[in-house]
């Protein structure tokens, strides 16, 4: 509990710095009249836009998990909604948790293995964008500490695939845990710790299946694809939300908009990314000589856009599938105990 809650406090003051820094001589009645020359019917595109966003990812989802004969692409695209809506208000992605549990008793399949494939659209998320910094940087916009960026984030989500590629390939855990066990008995390990291992070692092994899609060529090939025309998606969303503030900016500041709020991501905040997501819109539109005004009025567009989009969407398929919240928040709070008891085991 203490470490939760000094996340909480970390998260929390790098949420007020960031903020501190953005509030900084700012113009409150420009961002108002920034926000009333919006263009309203921008929305008629950039909506359907963001929903195709999540069908491909219950495809992706779905290919991932080696397209199993019970998934269904609608159920997955429910469940993903639920989980993203949840991330959205509660901290530490428990969304994402939810979704494994949530897959897992709807499909009868390992919800280890669904954490695994999560996990897995997290890096080629990564990756990908990844790939979309460095196109722009090398032929828009060259600069040292985007490079610094970009490699930094690259480094983290190339080399956790290689790991997980190496884990998936080469590695047998089983062997592993009989020597790791044979020599703990040498050595006088107690029974009780050993046996705690073995049910550890289960778990892990069940991770490892749930990276399978690795064996498959084909079925890693459509997910890269996949992946790769979610954000392409996503840029044009951004790049429909730039246009209705009547600014004339290519598809590649969209593209370069898009990699730092992804990016923005990763930083810890409080509930949907308050502080660092704006930081990326100002970042991000300074390179084309935007003000900070004018930035964060689309962040607050954008992102006033998405939680909407995903909160009626969540609340729809919770009622759909007859969840409530509290539900939600008793699976997360055993879930929580669960791994406790396996860590003290």
């Amino acid at each position: 509990m203490k470490i939760k809650i000094k996340k909480r406090y970390i998260s929390g003051l790098i949420s007020l710095a960031l903020l501190f820094w953005i509030f900084q001589k700012l113009d409150f009645q420009e961002i108002i009249g920034n926000l009333q020359h919006f263009d309203l019917k921008t929305l008629l595109f950039s909506v359907p836009l963001y929903f195709l966003g999540y069908i491909i990812r219950a495809k992706r989802w779905k290919t991932l998990m080696l397209s199993l004969p019970q998934l269904r692409s609608m159920t997955l695209m429910g469940i993903t909604f639920i989980g993203y809506a949840i991330n959205c208000f509660m901290p530490a992605r428990a969304g994402d948790f939810y979704r494994a549990h949530l897959a897992g008793s709807s499909f009868g399949i390992s919800r280890v293995s669904v954490v695994s494939s999560i996990l897995l659209e997290r890096i080629m998320d990564g990756m990908v964008v990844f790939g979309f910094l460095l196109f722009f940087i090398v032929f828009f916009y060259h600069q040292p500490w985007l490079y610094k960026v970009a490699f930094s984030a690259g480094a983290l989500f190339v080399g956790v695939f290689v790991f997980i590629f190496w884990l998936v390939k080469y590695a047998n855990i089983e062997l592993l845990f009989k020597k790791i066990t044979a020599l703990s008995k040498k050595i006088g390990v107690p029974t009780k710790l050993i046996n705690g291992m073995k049910k550890g070692t289960k778990h892990i092994a069940s991770f490892v299946d749930g990276f399978e899609v690795l064996n498959k060529p084909k079925c890693l090939a459509d997910s890269f694809l996949l992946t790769i025309a979610l954000w392409s998606v996503e840029a044009v969303f951004l790049f429909t939300i730039i246009k209705g503030f009547g600014l004339s900016l290519g598809l590649s500041a969209a593209v370069f908009l898009l990699c730092l709020t992804v990016f923005s991501s990763m930083v810890p905040s409080l509930s949907i990314h308050t502080g660092p997501y704006q930081c990326a819109f100002i970042l991000a539109m300074s390179v084309f000589s935007i003000d900070k005004e004018m930035a964060i009025a689309m962040a607050f567009v954008t992102q006033s856009i998405i939680i909407t989009f995903l909160a009626v969407a969540g609340v729809f398929y919770m009622f759909r599938y007859h969840i409530k919240l509290q539900q939600i928040k008793q699976e997360l709070a055993e879930q929580k105990v669960r791994e406790d008891i396996e860590i003290k085991a």
